[in-house]
């Protein structure tokens, strides 16, 4: 069977056949590869989100060939989705991304999928993830790559930057605040929950747009 030549429907019907198996087997893996390579987007986006915590080779080298997809969106998931990775060669490919991709979402998420990687491979001490970042900085203008990039100096011991993130609720674009606020959610831990719990009550007093004010609900559920 030609899977390529199946309708829109019959490849999400073969995708959600996959999903009710729970663990991806080799034989999902194989079908997986096949359609990655499918005509319809919304096909592909679907699988990147279904490869986001299986960690195999087979699964990494087919995210690896979604990240040259022409579909923005296609490739911001395939980027979400290498988030876990520990391969050095696959966080230089994002680092190159995230300096030459035409899309500022797909840099964005390039930055912080880079920067989870090198979290994970616990490089703190020796990454040259921090002037990469600071570099960044340097030339872009772009809020949400700016806010992704204030995360990861954060995460990597500057405190500093805490004040930058807390300033992103501020940012014009609802969107972008609401990134900040998912960042000041996930940065908070024992020693600054306290602080970032005040912010983002006194954010939510402000806040006129549904859609920040739930994410910040949530955050502050997430924290008690």
């Amino acid at each position: 069977m030609d899977m390529l030549h199946l309708s829109e429907e019959q490849q999400n019907r073969l995708l959600d056949e996959i999903e009710e198996h729970g663990d991806l087997t080799e034989a999902d893996r194989k079908i997986l590869k096949v359609l990655s390579k499918s005509e319809f987007s919304d096909i592909k986006i679907g699988i990147a989100q279904m490869l986001v915590n299986d960690e195999t080779p087979e699964s990494t080298a087919v995210l690896l060939s979604m990240i040259e997809d022409e579909d923005d969106l296609v490739r911001v998931n395939a980027i979400d989705s290498l988030c876990g990775c520990q391969d050095t060669n696959v966080m230089k490919r994002l680092m190159d991304i995230a300096q030459k991709d035409t899309n500022h979402l797909v840099r964005e998420y390039a930055i912080l999928s880079t920067v989870d990687i090198a979290k994970n491979r616990k490089e703190c001490g020796n990454t040259d993830i921090v002037p990469f970042l600071q570099q960044i900085l340097k030339r872009e203008s772009d809020s949400g790559i700016r806010l992704a990039c204030y995360r990861g100096l954060y995460l990597f011991g500057d405190k500093r930057y805490l004040s930058q993130l807390e300033q992103g609720l501020l940012e014009e674009d609802y969107q972008n605040r609401c990134a900040a606020v998912h960042i000041l959610s996930e940065i908070a831990d024992g020693k600054n929950v306290e602080q970032i719990r005040n912010i983002l009550v006194n954010t939510r007093k402000k806040e006129k747009i549904y859609a920040v004010t739930d994410a910040i609900d949530r955050a502050l559920s997430e924290m008690q």
